[in-house]
């Protein structure tokens, strides 16, 4: 689950090539959902970049936005698949309170693989709230918001200025990275039990439990 603005720095990309490494080493139980504003200017372009990825690897998507009179999720684009089920779902626009309350208790791991330097990660915390694990990079203040290897995965990337260029070599090697730590946790229920009750005990003893799922974005 990535709750996070659809903006590359966030790690999309990287968690959505995590997924194809997954399907191709023969886990087939494993989907995507893909939720967040797309506030930004170059959000159209990033969201049919990853669109693209999805379809030239052989997977599908589908496209769904929150009706912001009535709360109810709808269709917004069937995507590349007449199946019910899809690997990939974008929620464009983000969710309310409510709803993301509610996505919390239907999904297994929430991931913030980005590069961003964030500060202290509110949908890390949000996510432990809920009794869900998580996987971060060890980026800005992502490490005090859960407890490394306790709550979740914390991720040591190889950074670069990205800002100014790409570095395949890196990617591939977070990306690598990032396959192992997911495919470990999708492997493991009781691992992701354990994690997750840990994290709901860190976040309900060291954060105010009524702005908890208060804010959708850090």
């Amino acid at each position: 689950f990535l709750p996070h603005r659809l903006v590359p720095e966030k790690g999309h990309a990287d968690v959505l090539q995590a997924l194809i490494n997954l399907k191709q080493r023969g886990i087939k139980n494993v989907s995507l959902i893909i939720s967040g504003p797309a506030d930004d200017g170059r959000s159209p372009e990033f969201i049919n970049t990853l669109k693209t990825t999805i379809k030239s690897n052989g997977l599908t998507y589908r496209v769904i936005s929150e009706d912001k009179t009535t709360d109810n999720l709808r269709l917004e684009d069937r995507g590349n698949s007449q199946d019910e089920y899809v690997d990939v779902i974008f929620i464009i626009g983000g969710l309310n309170r409510e709803n993301l309350r509610k996505m919390y208790t239907s999904v297994d791991i929430m991931t913030l693989a980005g590069y961003w330097q964030e500060g202290l990660s509110q949908s890390l915390i949000e996510a432990q709230a809920m009794g869900i694990t998580v996987v971060a990079s060890d980026v800005g203040g992502n490490k005090e918001s859960f407890i490394p290897n306790k709550s979740g995965k914390l991720l040591k990337f190889e950074q670069w200025d990205w800002r100014v260029c790409e570095d395949a070599q890196k990617r591939k090697y977070n990306r690598a990275k990032l396959t192992n730590a997911l495919e470990e946790l999708v492997k493991s229920e009781p691992l992701r039990k354990k994690m997750g009750e840990a994290g709901r005990r860190f976040a309900v003893k060291n954060f105010n439990p009524d702005i908890l799922i208060e804010r959708y974005e850090d």
